[in-house]
């Protein structure tokens, strides 16, 4: 390696556009010492990155003749000899080392840093299901030591790592990942049963199960979680009610009936099973929960209020309050991201231009305020170098403004798009991913509770919502 780099456990990274003299399926070949991964196309094509010791590792690839292929091989040097040869061979060339006038030097793009971050995601995933030993036990937050905690089907974040896994099995297609997120997936199952939270449970999980499979008996479960959320909803309030787990902190008596922004969460749930069952009555509900909302918890220069009260009696709006944020007049970001993922997914499943408007008010503050990196504070107010920034509210707010961008054309879809993409390009830098960390995360920063402490973690919704981020952005045309 360069001078400044010593010769032990260093990493390597080419990336650039590789040219072919035909139009045939190339034998792609590394004969290396120590690991090595190479993408074509942004598709892993051959991948041994534990590998110790010299070793040859061959994958194939359609390339077209003169055509510039995107390519990317990323080498790992651990200890003792450092070697990486690259040969290529197909029916009309003879194998041999890919000559440097194939390949094009250039500086990695976003589409080269979501193909790294998922090469680690991978690891760190397989590395936890290895150290979980068990399908009925959830990662949720790293200890101190960057191992999991672990929690059972009633925490509200059980579902998402069986949500990561099932975006590496839409990422790669690979068995063994369908084999894993299905175990986990249907130990979730008595989730179905739960009042509130239930989107966090289910739709990660078995609505990735249900999209793979497409069988009847997933299809039940996530019926009947959304009629279990159904069950919460009240005609005078117009709204689903939210388990009063925290007292109100106004001493008005008609402060009854409370209202949390994560459960909008939920509401993908209703839409999915309404349009299951088609039931357009269960989606009113939904849409008659997000009118209400949008005309008392989101203020009118789009930010929004966690945490609200109503009169049970005669539905008018009472307190604004909150739960994690600084306090019932701040914007606490991951709630202003849970906001606009649940508006922007009602944008889409109504087609109503009303939902959209709202999800496009409530975007916009959120790229007004955020830092120039796209990272937000763990609240909107509470800025500054002392205050933590929150990954997690990031990466939910960048699977939200991509999907955004595709509701909309022209400038206003590359403006939502742009946002993403600095979210994404931060995310997946050295700073967030937590590579060459004791993280057993993906990535590190995560600010789960800033009034109990934990503000320097890994969270596991923020990495599912990551790998969704990523794959709904290398999905766009």
């Amino acid at each position: 390696p360069a001078a400044n780099i010593a010769g032990d456990t260093f990493v390597a990274r080419w990336t650039g556009k590789i040219k072919p003299a035909f139009t045939e399926t190339y034998t792609l070949k590394t004969i290396s010492d120590d690991g090595v991964r190479v993408w074509i196309d942004h598709k892993l094509i051959l991948s041994n990155w534990g590998m110790t010791g010299v070793g040859t590792n061959v994958g194939t690839a359609a390339l077209q003749a003169g055509r510039e292929h995107d390519i990317m091989i990323e080498y790992r040097e651990k200890t003792g000899s450092a070697a990486m040869k690259f040969l290529w061979s197909s029916a009309s060339q003879s194998e041999t080392i890919v000559p440097s006038s194939r390949l094009i030097a250039e500086e990695p793009d976003l589409l080269d840093a979501i193909d790294h971050a998922f090469a680690f995601a991978g690891q760190q995933l397989k590395q936890t299901i290895a150290d979980i030993g068990r399908y009925d036990r959830f990662p949720e937050i790293t200890n101190a030591d960057g191992t999991w905690k672990t929690v059972d089907v009633n925490t509200w974040t059980a579902g998402f790592f069986a949500g990561a896994l099932w975006q590496m099995q839409q990422r790669t297609a690979e068995k063994q990942w369908r084999l894993d997120a299905t175990a986990f997936t249907k130990t979730l199952e008595s989730a179905k049963n739960a009042p509130d939270d239930t989107g966090f449970r289910i739709m990660p999980s078995y609505g990735g199960l249900y999209r793979a499979m497409t069988r009847k008996e997933d299809r039940l479960v996530i019926v009947a979680a959304a009629q279990s959320k159904m069950a919460q909803f009240d005609e005078t309030v117009g709204m689903f009610e939210s388990i009063n787990f925290k007292p109100p902190t106004t001493k008005d008596p008609r402060a009854s009936f409370p209202v949390l922004m994560d459960h909008t969460m939920d509401l993908e749930l209703i839409y999915t099973a309404a349009r299951m069952q088609s039931r357009p009555d269960w989606a009113a509900l939904a849409n008659r929960h997000l009118e209400k909302l949008s005309q008392t918890m989101v203020r009118q220069d789009g930010s929004t209020v966690q945490w609200g009260y109503f009169d049970q009696a005669t539905g008018n709006f009472i307190a604004a309050e909150t739960r994690q944020g600084i306090s019932g007049q701040s914007t606490w970001s991951r709630g202003q991201a849970w906001g606009m993922y649940s508006f922007i997914n009602a944008a889409a499943e109504t087609g109503r231009s009303d939902f959209l408007a709202t999800a496009r008010k409530m975007s916009d503050y959120w790229i007004a305020k955020v830092p120039s990196d796209g990272i937000p504070y763990w609240d909107f107010d509470a800025t500054g170098a002392q205050n933590p920034r929150d990954s997690s509210a990031a990466a939910v707010a960048a699977s939200a403004l991509i999907k955004l961008s595709t509701l909309l054309t022209g400038v206003a879809a590359a403006k939502y798009r742009a946002a993403a993409e600095t979210i994404l390009r931060t995310l997946t830098s050295p700073t967030y991913l937590a590579e060459g960390t004791t993280s057993r995360g993906v990535l590190q920063h995560g600010v789960r509770y800033f009034a109990q402490g934990t503000v320097d973690n890994s969270l596991i919704y923020g990495d599912s919502y990551f790998l969704e981020a990523m794959n709904r952005y290398s999905a766009l045309p």
